[in-house]
């Protein structure tokens, strides 16, 4: 018994057209577990810059801390020592905020 051509064209159609539904399927799931990797990362990230701000936030307040301890405790005997301490607390919170910064940059750089 010979084949109808048409059969045959249809029977390769058929499956052509299975080959390419798998392969859809296939890039769906490439593209969903793509979407949920990006969105990992995007969350990771998000949750380590709000580390390093909470971080930096509980260093600085740690140092205003003690700073006012300091300055209420009397042990600053001089007018000199008095000039230090702010200039000192800013050279600090100057350090910190570069750090954070680079901190920030070296993530993006890590997840971009």
């Amino acid at each position: 018994m010979d084949k109808n051509p048409n059969q045959s064209n249809e029977e390769d159609l058929s499956a052509q057209l299975c080959e390419t539904r798998q392969a859809l399927e296939e890039l769906r799931n490439y593209q969903g577990a793509q979407i949920q990797l990006v969105t990992s990362h995007q969350v990771n990230r998000k949750e380590q810059l709000e580390a390093i701000t909470a971080t930096t936030e509980q260093a600085n307040q740690m140092l205003l801390i003690s700073l006012q301890r300091l300055e209420d405790s009397g042990d600053r005997q001089n007018e000199a020592s008095r000039k230090v301490i702010p200039s000192d607390y800013k050279a600090f919170e100057e350090s910190v905020e570069q750090t954070a910064s680079r901190n920030e940059t070296q993530l993006r750089k890590m997840y971009d």
